[in-house]
């Protein structure tokens, strides 16, 4: 008869031991999906905002070179470079594949260019 019931409480012990550990297992599980699912839509979210931001940007640069403000367009790529640490490259680039506002002979060129255009 004694061990009749101490099978019994070792069989209620191991039962409840299941179903712990399964709910343990299931809520794990559960968590590790929810952290993934999150974590894509955090990288697609930065990655939305870093098209905005690379749009914009292009945008800028697109009408000050088109209003032939090169003077500007040379200082607010060199404040977005000290401004923004994320960005691992900041350039422009001319129509013939070189780097723009590279040289400050033709920054100025291009400045007195639009001085004298304006008068």
């Amino acid at each position: 008869m004694a061990f009749l019931t101490m099978f019994q409480r070792h069989l209620q012990l191991r039962v409840i031991a299941l179903i712990v550990a399964i709910l343990v297992l299931g809520f794990g599980v559960l968590v590790i999906l929810n952290i993934r699912r999150e974590a894509e839509v955090l990288v697609a979210g930065n990655r939305e905002t870093a098209r905005l931001l690379t749009a914009s940007i292009q945008k800028s640069i697109e009408n000050g070179m088109l209003d032939g403000r090169p003077d500007i367009i040379r200082r607010l790529v060199q404040e977005l470079r000290k401004e923004l640490k994320d960005v691992r490259v900041l350039d422009v680039y001319r129509r013939n594949g070189v780097e723009a506002f590279s040289d400050l002979k033709q920054s100025r060129r291009s400045t007195r260019g639009a001085c004298s255009a304006r008068r």
